[in-house]
């Protein structure tokens, strides 16, 4: 697994935070700390001068002087309530903002926050990156992902030579279910090729099909109606399969063109000679392409064959191990999801 890198805007964020412009944080702190100025009601004292200063201005109000003045501690009084009233409104306000401001500015909350952040753009980029050769691409037929799974593989089948420098091929390669595939032409060859392959073509799921029309590179697919469908024993829809399944398709074909006489009933298309050579060119194109797709890199040795000291061959050994999908359980695992949908070609 390579290096994570975080994106920039997850530093810009907490930078520009922590950057903030420095004004804002002193007036929130000052505030804080009472040093900002603001506007103070008016004391008892300075009330008592006021009212001094008119009385002396007016005699002719002296008479009311007495009562006047039995009313101003009333007014007084309840006018120092509302002033200390709103000064602990004021107060409770600028500590709340001084807490907020304590919070943001904590270390622990900046660390939260990028911590936070990193885990956020670390699972984005992790679930690009286990896309996967075992795991599955974003390519991939998503209900096939499950059945997945790798396991160490020893080709057979592999050219030998003998001590006399004469080559030959051992008896040919039985599958895990005793099957061969290769061979003179016979029903029994036949028979295994049909079993590996048939059910290529399923009907797709409803999300299945919105996927696969996701595909910009390609025109919508096109659902093949009830008539169709019904010959094919299924319903009408969308219908396809893994790749695999086509490349196998294709070198069955290939192996009945090498026979050509004794499929010459049988040929690929039912259709004539010019049709029949591009489905094969096709074929061949189609493997060509797989086989660089998967880009196998399981190293082929050259064993160097002599006779009488004289070099006659050069034998690849194809037998060593690889690492591969199980493409049997893929086979199982798609005829048992798609069982009783219906299915198109071989």
């Amino acid at each position: 697994m390579g290096p994570t890198y975080i994106s920039a805007p997850a530093f810009i964020m907490a930078w520009a935070f922590a950057k903030r412009p420095a004004f804002a944080r002193a007036t929130i702190d000052d505030m804080a700390m009472g040093t900002i100025a603001s506007p103070r009601p008016r004391t008892s004292t300075q009330n008592d001068q006021t009212l001094d200063e008119s009385t002396d201005q007016t005699p002719f109000l002296q008479d009311t002087s007495d009562r006047a003045s039995s009313d101003a501690p009333k007014l007084e009084s309840n006018f120092d309530v509302e002033n200390e009233s709103t000064r602990q409104h004021q107060h409770a306000r600028i500590n709340k903002r001084s807490r907020l401001h304590d919070c943001a500015s904590s270390p622990i909350w900046l660390i939260s926050t990028l911590v936070l952040l990193t885990i956020i753009i670390a699972q984005n980029i992790l679930a690009t990156h286990y896309a996967s050769y075992e795991h599955g691409f974003s390519t991939d037929i998503s209900a096939l992902k499950p059945a997945l799974k790798m396991q160490k593989t020893r080709f057979k089948s592999a050219i030998r030579d003998l001590p006399n420098a004469t080559m030959h091929v051992p008896e040919p390669a039985l599958d895990s279910n005793g099957r061969h595939f290769t061979g003179p032409p016979s029903d029994e060859i036949d028979a295994a090729w049909d079993d590996l392959i048939s059910g290529r073509y399923e009907r797709f799921t409803d999300s299945e099909v919105a996927w696969l029309n996701s595909d910009a590179g390609l025109a919508a697919v096109v659902p093949i109606d009830e008539p169709q469908a019904e010959w094919m024993r299924g319903e009408a829809g969308v219908y396809g399969g893994p790749d695999m399944l086509h490349s196998l398709h294709c070198l069955n074909g290939l192996r009945k063109h090498f026979d050509y006489d004794y499929y010459a009933e049988r040929k690929m298309l039912m259709a004539g000679d010019q049709a029949e050579r591009m489905h094969v060119e096709h074929c061949i194109e189609q493997l060509r392409q797989a086989v660089l797709c998967h880009g196998d890199v399981t190293p082929v040795t050259l064993k160097p064959v002599y006779s009488d000291d004289r070099l006659v061959a050069l034998l690849g050994q194809t037998e060593r191990e690889h690492t591969c999908r199980d493409g049997e359980a893929i086979v199982e695992e798609w005829r048992r999801q798609r069982e009783g949908r219906g299915y198109a070609g071989e």
